[in-house]
């Protein structure tokens, strides 16, 4: 009998012959997960194959060149303090600012902190760096693997923003693991990031006001953006989230809400203009700007799903679909005639069919 162990470098071992008292790690920090006695498995921490072993590491900038400089504006309520290279070196108290020098590439300085909000605090870098490691390390520094709940509004709120030189790097990813979030509690918090490629997993299901607005605006280099599963959505709560990510071309196939609230997706990829295809929208009835400018100025999206009947609110597709491209495909619900023929509607030059399920 063998077993596989996910995480950072998966092990298996080979359970046929008689293994008494062996321990085992699964990432290469040397964790314990479990431990065999008289064959017997007793398991410390179980994970599935989604888990994601940077949740266990502190929010981290890696310097990609030497001497980079990073500052940090601690406007939080409490101090923050930062390890290099994995040394205790300092403490960045409740509204101070820090400038801390990564000698050379390579070197990493971590993140430790204790407040529920960090608005207003700032991290930037003068140098290329990677940016990963678990963002709720700020939250609690003793004890945030499993931390997934923020309490602030405004937590994260313009915490990167204009950091062109923060990059991801591929074997280690940031980590926003939250699934109970707040008001604005991501807004802004990349704006301006042109050097990110790839937005992080964004978990929760249910939403709050503003949570996700600007977060990602002008991240002009942003390529992926991650799958939306929220099914509980907020007023704005994606206003503008991806708009003029000019690079982005993997979106989600779906946005899950058959709900809305209002310009909950108010122009959340506009000017995105290499999308080419847009997430089936399945809610039946639409809301106050909930789709205003949605789409406008992705001049070669040719495909998109709306399931929507009733399109009589105010300001919900206003120029949606305006300055798109001049021929493309939309289908609507079966029985849906209501639809006008403007860029508010569907644009002229595009050919309509009904969806199949």
């Amino acid at each position: 009998m063998s077993m596989k162990l996910f995480g950072e470098a998966s092990r298996y071992v080979d359970f046929s012959t008689s293994i008494k008292n062996i321990g085992f790690t699964v990432d290469s920090k040397g964790t314990k997960y479990g431990t065999l006695t008289n064959n017997e498995f007793k398991p410390y921490k179980i994970f599935t194959s989604t888990f994601d072993p940077m949740s266990l590491v502190p929010l981290t900038l890696e310097a990609m060149e030497d001497g980079v400089i990073i500052t940090f504006r601690n406007r939080s309520s409490n101090a923050v303090s930062y390890k290099i290279n994995g040394n205790s070196s300092g403490t960045i108290n409740s509204n101070n600012n820090a400038t801390i020098q990564l000698l050379h590439t390579g070197d990493v300085i971590q993140f430790y902190g204790s407040a529920s909000s960090y608005s207003s605090s700032k991290i930037s870098c003068n140098g290329d760096c990677y940016i990963y490691g678990n963002i709720m390390s700020l939250i609690n520094g003793d004890n945030f693997e499993n931390l997934k709940v923020l309490e602030s509004s405004g937590a994260f709120s313009s915490l990167f923003s204009d950091n062109e030189h923060i990059k991801n790097k591929n074997s280690a990813n940031l980590v926003l693991p939250a699934t109970t979030i707040t008001e604005c509690c991501y807004q802004n918090m990349f704006f301006g990031c042109t050097g990110l490629t790839k937005a992080p997993a964004l978990p929760a299901t249910i939403l709050a006001n503003n949570c996700y607005e600007y977060m990602f605006q002008n991240c002009s280099s942003l390529t992926t953006a991650p799958d939306l599963p929220a099914t509980t959505l907020a007023d704005d709560c994606y206003d503008s989230m991806f708009s003029y990510c000019t690079q982005l071309t993997n979106i989600p196939t779906i946005l899950p809400a058959t709900t809305l609230t209002t310009a909950c997706y108010h122009g959340m990829f506009e000017g995105c203009e290499n999308i080419t295809s847009a997430p089936i929208l399945p809610a039946p009835t639409l809301v106050e700007g909930c789709y205003c400018t949605m789409f406008a100025y992705c001049k070669n999206l040719t495909n998109i799903t709306c399931l929507a009947t009733n399109i009589s609110a105010e300001y919900s597709t206003v120029d949606w679909l305006s300055y798109t491209s001049s021929t493309g495909t939309f289908t609507k619900a079966a029985g849906m005639n209501n639809w006008p023929t403007s860029t508010s509607g569907i644009p002229e030059g595009w050919t309509v069919q009904n969806y199949v399920d």
